[in-house]
């Protein structure tokens, strides 16, 4: 490890551990050698020594002369110095032929030793690099000193091939790997720091860890290198931001992987970069609560936030929820399209939150409809904000080149009022203001505040009639009436549209509009869709059957267009019932296409592959209607009533419906107008080149009894239609 190695307890065995070892991965330059001038071998302290050993020896020599026999007399000052003399002399030749020995031979030995200790380190070197420090390994051939000093130098081998393997492995990972000191400081990085953060070793080593992590993070990170306390589970790997060489903070999941190893050191952390998944999980997160065209919040981040507000609402703190919808907004959608609609509601909603306080919550619930939730706001508070919101719209919206003009309708519901008895909730909130939208609406106000005495009942009977609905869906109390489709020139009856009624036990026979638009809101519209296709094709083979085969046309709601599985649905009934594909014809409205072009259109391309008809009601109603035709997989168009029915006194609409006719014949189209109410008016379509009509001129819908009684009367069926529906063969 660069900074040095932790020494081992000398009672542990090289084997048994690993070692972290800096190995460098070049050759080093020799270390300079130190001399002193005029020395050529090691230098030595024997000099002195001897010579007071010879000064001691000369001075002894004298002394033992009379033992040896020499008289006593004859022991004169020159004989003692001239002993002394010689010793010294001798003892001198002595230490200059020693170190002259030692110089040569001790030198040649650490030469000799020096320049192994170079090979040595050049060949580890190079096998660090190649990853074959055991090419190094001494034989052990001897029980000696020369056995165990190799014995010593392939343990070594073998810890330094351990630590190569290690860092490999190590550097091999995309994961971070930190190894910090009883101080908290970095003693050892893989290679992957530098990568992910841009930190060099060298900036990092000796460094404490809690320098680089985020201000917002420390406590956790205090918490994740505890000692004391237990690591984090594999599911909850705390999440901390590091800085990086550039500034930026990446997001990275720890893990401890050993903490307060005696060998290693404080704690061994490994660390996995996520900050793009955070990105993506963040991305994920405010698409899952915001609407994609406006950028706001939606109904589900609106729902929830409100629940959080109106909880601790009180009747010093009340909260108001404003419910806006625009009004004529399916005019633009009709006539300009839905790409001008989509800029006109983001606009819209840019707007609108514009004026709002930091506080408060605008949010797009779906379509043209918006919600605004304002805590610490009253009846007047609220109505004040709707004002302002109603003045925001009367300024034009320049959208392509064209000043749009949008007005809104705005109802308010507020959290503590008089006369309310028990406490609000989110859900009673938005229903309440939904229906003060509503009275606002249907009264041209603008404007309206919930009102108990006046809107109660109104509510009441919203519930009821929903309650109800359902119910007559479970129990057949759905009736079907059947309006004939006639082919003028050719004098035939060439289908029937079905249209749905409620027969009420209380309230009698019920028109579509009266609960239609309830289905809708409420989502039964859906369970009544599939009811009206089953008792359809259940009356077509009742008719095919009896010897009369006509082609029904059943009208597609939006919403039920919305699943994806209405295919496998009509498939299924038309094998349930065994009928052909040809009898039945479904009529779609332009916007249900355009609303979600990308699912819809392959849905409607399948259906038409089943053999399946499908017809374009209310055309001519909108520009965008003649642009996108071209683009539909329809089989016919059905000229709006509205247009029909003022050919013979508006010259306008009467060339509206010539083009409309001409265009659909030219795109190789059957066309069929609706509301014929008299003579006059079929004169003018059949000399307009329609042969098909529909309108209360001929019949009015009918029971399919009656139905069946008119059309023998009228149009007696032949052999021909048979043929040419190909079902009696």
């Amino acid at each position: 490890m660069a900074g040095g190695c932790r020494a081992s307890s000398p009672s542990s065995h090289p084997r048994d551990r690993p070692i972290l070892l800096s190995v460098s991965q070049g050759p080093s330059a020799a270390p300079e050698e130190r001399k002193t001038p005029g020395r050529t071998g090691p230098r030595t302290r024997t000099g002195p020594v001897a010579l007071a050993g010879g000064v001691v020896v000369g001075l002894g020599v004298p002394l033992a002369l009379p033992f040896l026999g020499v008289p006593f007399e004859d022991m004169t000052a020159q004989v003692v110095l001239a002993c002394l003399a010689v010793t010294l002399v001798v003892t001198w030749i002595d230490v200059i032929f020693m170190r002259w020995l030692a110089g040569k031979y001790v030198g040649d030995l650490a030469s000799g030793v020096e320049a192994v200790a170079k090979t040595l380190r050049h060949g580890v070197q190079q096998s660090w690099q190649s990853g074959n420090l055991r090419e190094l390994r001494i034989p052990e051939n001897s029980d000696g000193e020369l056995g165990r000093a190799s014995r010593a130098v392939n343990e070594l081998i073998e810890a330094l091939e351990a630590e190569r393997a290690f860092r490999s492995i190590v550097d091999a990972s995309g994961d971070l790997v930190l190894l910090l000191d009883d101080t908290g400081q970095v003693a050892f990085s893989s290679k992957s720091v530098t990568k992910i953060l841009g930190w060099t070793a060298g900036e990092l080593h000796q460094q404490p860890l809690a320098a680089f992590v985020h201000a917002g993070d420390i406590e956790r990170f205090a918490e994740l290198i505890d000692a004391e306390g237990d690591p984090p589970a594999e599911s909850d790997r705390p999440r901390l931001r590091l800085r990086s060489q550039d500034g930026s903070w990446r997001v990275m999941e720890w893990a401890v992987s050993v903490r307060g190893d005696r060998e290693l050191g404080k704690v061994l952390l490994t660390g996995r970069d996520v900050t793009d998944q955070v990105e993506v999980e963040r991305e994920l997160l405010h698409q899952a609560h915001h609407d994609p065209l406006t950028g706001l919040p939606n109904r589900k981040a609106l729902m929830q936030i409100s629940h959080e507000t109106v909880i601790t609402a009180s009747a010093d703190r009340p909260v108001a929820v404003l419910m806006i919808d625009l009004d004529r907004f399916k005019d633009v959608n009709d006539s300009l399209g839905h790409a001008v609609g989509d800029k006109l509601l983001s606009q819209v909603g840019q707007r609108l939150r514009s004026i709002l306080r930091p506080g408060d919550t605008i949010a797009r619930l779906g379509g043209d409809e918006f919600a605004v939730l304002l805590p610490m706001a009253n009846e007047s508070d609220a109505r004040l904000v709707a004002e302002r919101l109603a003045g925001q719209l009367e300024e034009p919206f320049a959208i392509d080149g064209m000043d749009l003009h949008v007005e809104a309708s705005i109802g308010i519901a507020v959290s503590h009022r008089t006369g309310r008895e028990e406490k609000a909730t989110t859900e009673t909130l938005f229903r309440e203001s939904d229906i003060a939208m509503y009275r606002a609406k249907e009264g041209g106000t603008g404007i309206a505040i919930f009102d108990p005495d006046r809107d109660s009942g109104q509510s009441r009977s919203r519930l009821e009639m929903s309650a109800e609905l359902r119910k007559a869906i479970n129990e057949n109390q759905l009736i079907l009436h059947y309006q004939p489709v006639v082919d003028v020139l050719q004098g035939r009856l060439a289908g029937v549209e079905a249209l749905v009624r409620w027969q009420h036990p209380e309230r009698g026979l019920m028109a579509p509009g009266e609960f239609l638009p309830l289905a809708e809101q409420t989502g039964l519209i859906v369970p009544l869709s599939k009811w009206v296709m089953a008792k359809a094709l259940g009356q077509a083979a009742l008719w095919l059957g009896g010897g009369r085969p006509l082609q029904i046309a059943v009208n597609m709601s939006p919403r039920w267009l919305q699943n994806v599985d209405v295919p496998d649905i009509v498939a299924s009934l038309l094998a349930e019932t065994e009928v052909s594909p040809s009898l039945l014809r479904l009529e779609i409205t332009e916007s249900v296409v355009l609303a979600d072009p990308e699912e819809t259109l392959p849905m409607l391309n399948r259906l038409r592959r089943m053999g399946i008809g499908l017809s374009l009601d209310d055309f001519g109603t909108g520009y965008s209607s003649m642009t996108h035709l071209r683009n539909l997989p329809v089989d016919e168009v059905k000229v709006d009533r509205a247009f029909v029915q003022a050919m013979t006194s508006s010259p306008e609409d009467a060339v509206i419906v010539r083009a409309a006719i001409e265009l659909g014949h030219n795109l190789g189209m059957s066309v069929v107008a609706e509301g014929i109410e008299d003579a006059d008016t079929l004169a003018e379509i059949v000399a307009s080149g329609c042969s098909l009509a529909q309108g209360y001129y001929f019949s009015r819908p009918l029971p399919p009894e009656e139905l069946m009684r008119w059309a023998q009367e009228r149009f007696p069926y032949t052999p021909e239609e048979a043929l040419q529906h190909d079902v009696l063969g």
